[in-house]
């Protein structure tokens, strides 16, 4: 027994120094490389700068340089440094390239690894940073490449440690006044990016028709943000088989995007041969997702993605599965997110709707702007321009306007928020637009005008009636009024200007200014605020019929108790004259915001004269 244990150490001790050595851990930067038989140039770690000069683009770095060819594949961390082996691990804090002009063919922000992936347990980058200011380059991805010629394809039985195998915890990805002609992406295969920042700027140019922006395929992605300024892009969407919590976009400025999708890229419907083969089954899916577009954004559409979509009236996520059900492979990717995507909240903030601007086939795709996706909020969302009310100017006739405008748009926006009118007037390319509108009505009805008297004699003093008016919120579609709203999904302030002839209040009065509104045969007294300088009113409402203005004059109540008796002050003179019940000739329609929400740029106030009998 003796003898067996001395031969079993003896054994260990021998070999000991391989068994320590079978694993190696890569967690510092080295100098870059370039493999010549690949054309890879590996940073390893070490933050490059590519540049042109003398007509040639070179990879620069603190101590070195290194001549790139206009195919080189660049790549910001390690390329395949180990090959024998197990529980290798690359882990590096951070990578970096920079790119300011030359052209190359890819940059690979983080590792590229296409070797025997038995040999490592994780494959990691804390940061990954890629900035473009300027040149030309295929592609940019971020955790991994799927190419021609570095073949990242790992199979689905990695999806089961996607989070903690091949991932970055941070990628950030800026293109600005470059232009990248195939696609920018951020991982391939099986692969992890925690949170994703796609920052395109200044006139870069990213198309392809196909691919152009998006995650990736068949991995994961917690957090996926674009941002689009002043550029033109071909395609945004979440990629092909892969899995994001939340995505989001955001596009501003001039810029011009072909076709956007709610989730996954999803080719022609009817045209395409989608179920060939289990893996050109683009079954990605979307927990949550936001657009927002700016005014002057031109783009195609949003259109539904594989989750949303329906083929001869049903579900094709439904019938997919029915047909894939027993796949280990379909089973394990969608795994955490289940059938419920189809009712993924998806918010859509626009103020310019679909233009064509490529000439894509998208026949067959439906758009998300139909109001059949209850899931579905689309919010029209504008700054309205609006005249200036100044309440210090004198007016002989009340003047109704908006002094604080910048809230406006995002509230009518949000309340024609899926309005069937408006959507079906948008699907037919119309112009969209809102107003509030005010205007006098010289002969109201009289059970009104009988209760809001009504009303008034509820509050001691002695009331007026200034003028009825009558106060909508109209949404035409090219100049046609096709709704008109009775509210909206919060108050709106309005400025009332009073006429410098107004009635002076008594001696020993004061005065109390109300608005009387009746809505649904109700009337409510709203409240309204006074200016300082007592020549403007300001009140808040968010419900629209019949209004009145009115004010109260009641005795005002002594500063100090008075120990004689009170006086009663002397009724006003019988002479005095009486103040008329409407105001004549006032300036009827005060349009107080014309909001683009549709094609148009922006909005513009006007003001046209009208009476309502």
């Amino acid at each position: 027994m003796k003898k067996y244990l001395k031969g079993l150490i003896a054994f260990v001790i021998m070999f000991f120094p391989i068994m320590v050595n079978a694993a190696e851990e890569i967690t510092t930067v080295r100098a870059p490389e370039y493999i010549e038989a690949d054309d890879v140039f590996a940073a390893n770690g070490t933050p490059i700068v590519i540049e042109e000069r003398d007509g040639s683009t070179y990879a620069t770095w603190e101590g070195g340089e290194q001549l790139l060819n206009e195919s080189a594949i660049v790549v910001g961390g390690y390329y395949n440094p180990l090959n024998s082996g197990s529980d290798n691990v690359i882990d590096l804090e951070s990578t970096s390239v920079t790119m300011n002009s030359g052209t190359v063919g890819v940059i690979v922000g983080g590792n590229a690894i296409d070797a025997n992936y038995d040999v490592y347990s994780k494959i990691h980058v804390g940061t990954i940073n890629v900035d473009i200011n300027g040149g030309t380059l295929s592609e940019v991805s971020a955790v991994s490449i799927a190419h021609d010629t570095i073949n990242t394809a790992l199979g689905s039985s990695y999806y089961d440690k996607i989070t903690s195998y091949y991932y970055a915890d941070k990628v950030n990805i800026s293109v600005s006044a470059a232009t990248v002609t195939y696609r920018i992406y951020v991982l391939s295969s099986y692969t992890y990016a925690k949170d994703v920042e796609i920052n395109i700027s200044d006139g870069a140019v990213i198309r392809d028709g196909y691919y152009a922006i998006a995650v990736g395929t068949n991995g994961k992605v917690s957090n996926f943000v674009v941002n689009v300024d002043d550029s033109t892009v071909d395609q945004i969407h979440s990629g092909f088989r892969t899995m994001v919590d939340y995505m989001e976009v955001n596009l501003t400025g001039n810029t011009v995007v072909g076709d956007i999708y709610a989730g996954s890229y999803y080719s022609n419907p009817e045209k395409s041969n989608k179920w060939g083969s289990l893996g050109y089954v683009d079954y990605g899916q979307v927990a949550k997702m936001e657009f927002n577009i700016d005014k002057d954004v031109k783009y195609n559409d949003i259109y539904a993605g594989f989750q949303f979509a329906t083929l001869n009236g049903k579900s094709e996520y439904d019938t997919f599965y029915e047909k894939y059900a027993s796949d280990s492979a379909v089973n394990s990717v969608a795994e955490g997110f289940g059938k419920d995507v189809k009712t993924a909240p998806v918010t859509i903030n626009v103020a310019s709707t679909p233009t064509k601007v490529t000439t894509t086939d998208t026949e067959g795709l439906e758009s998300m702007f139909d109001a059949k996706y209850d899931n579905v909020t689309v919010v029209y969302n504008t700054t309205p321009e609006v005249p200036t009310v100044d309440p210090s100017e004198e007016v002989e006739e009340p003047t109704f306007g908006i002094i604080d405008n910048e809230n406006i748009g995002a509230i009518l926006g949000a309340s024609i928020a899926n309005n069937e009118k408006v959507t079906e007037a948008l699907n037919k390319g119309q112009q969209v637009t809102t107003e509030v509108a005010i205007g006098t009505v010289k002969k109201p009805a009289n059970e009104d005008v009988a209760k809001i008297e009504e009303a008034l004699t509820k509050i001691e003093g002695d009331s007026t009636v200034a003028g009825y008016y009558d106060i909508s919120v109209l949404v035409k579609a090219d100049g046609t009024e096709i709704d008109r709203l009775t509210s909206i999904s919060e108050p709106i302030s309005l400025t009332i200007v009073l006429p410098t002839d107004l009635q002076e209040v008594a001696e020993g009065y004061t005065r109390t200014y109300y608005v009387a509104r009746i809505h649904d045969g109700e009337v409510e007294l709203l409240e309204t605020t006074l200016a300082d300088d007592g020549k403007s009113l300001t009140f808040e409402t968010d419900s629209f019929s019949t209004y009145a203005l009115t004010y109260v004059d009641s005795l005002a109540s002594e500063e100090e108790p008075d120990t004689e008796t009170p006086t009663t002050p002397e009724t006003p003179s019988e002479e005095t004259p009486e103040v008329p019940q409407t105001f004549d000739g006032f300036m009827t329609y005060v349009v107080a915001g014309v909001v683009s929400i549709a094609l148009i740029a922006g909005a513009v106030l006007y003001i046209k004269k009208k009476q309502t009998n």
